[in-house]
């Protein structure tokens, strides 16, 4: 076999790997017997979810001078900030002060997200829930549609849709 040969090999064996691993956590964090689940997502964000926890970081490096409240969320560190935002990159979650219960729940589904998709997170979740957000500031403010309507709109597609459903939210 050549090296090109054994760097295939080596990388189809470290993705069934990662896999199992993220498999295996993912069934310990549905299992009720498990006595910490919260260390099992937090494990899951520092290994699998990399990519997005690093740029959760350092998001929380800026934004940290300016937190009112930081706290821990079923494994999760939340900050809370005096600005308009709800955003879950790995293993942190920024909200905006007044944000209810429903809103830290919904980005906890994001984690969810996170620590099924793993590295593909920022892609596939990432960029449509950033568009999604895009697109209805301009429908309120350009288009200056009803606010109830754009709210519907936002949570009833992908991915906040599936977000609401990990995360336990009934809209």
């Amino acid at each position: 076999m050549n090296s090109t040969g054994v760097v295939a090999v080596s990388a189809k064996m470290i993705a069934c790997l990662a896999f199992l691993f993220i498999e295996g956590c993912l069934k310990l964090l549905s299992n009720k017997k498990v006595r910490n689940p919260k260390k099992v997502m937090s494990l899951i964000q520092w290994t699998w979810g990399l990519p997005q926890t690093i740029l959760g970081a350092l998001v929380v490096f800026v934004v940290l001078p300016k937190a009112t409240r930081t706290s821990i969320f079923r494994g999760i560190r939340v900050l809370t900030v005096d600005a308009p935002i709800g955003v879950s990159l790995g293993a942190f979650i920024i909200l905006t002060e007044d944000a209810s219960a429903e809103s830290l729940v919904h980005e906890y589904g994001h984690c969810i997200q996170s620590a099924i998709l793993g590295p593909l997170y920022l892609i596939l979740v990432g960029l449509p829930s950033a568009l999604r957000v895009g697109i209805s500031f301009l429908r309120y403010k350009v288009l200056k549609h009803n606010p109830g309507s754009i709210v519907k709109w936002y949570y009833g597609g992908y991915p906040e849709k599936w977000a609401d459903k990990l995360g336990g939210v009934a809209r």
